[in-house]
């Protein structure tokens, strides 16, 4: 798998809002997974994910579960 490519489709992906290409895309980067290991570009895909969540429903999501999504996904999450 072309894994720098498919970050670049993963981007354009979540350009458009689509909540799993912004998700994948920080997971990526928390990784170093085909992209460079970096927490603030992982920060940027979590905060887009969560903003592709809130225009997809309408509703501003909660900071409570912003911190879940946080700690379950972000850099801390990484182990």
């Amino acid at each position: 798998m072309d894994k720098p490519r498919a970050a670049e489709l993963l981007e354009t992906a979540c350009d458009r809002f689509e909540m799993t290409a912004c998700r994948n895309l920080m997971l990526m980067h928390v990784r170093g997974d085909g992209v460079p290991k970096d927490f603030a570009k992982a920060e940027e895909f979590r905060q887009r994910s969560v903003a592709a969540v809130e225009q997809e429903s309408g509703v501003r999501m909660p900071e409570y579960l912003q911190e879940r999504f946080r700690k379950n996904h972000g850099p801390e999450a990484r182990s």
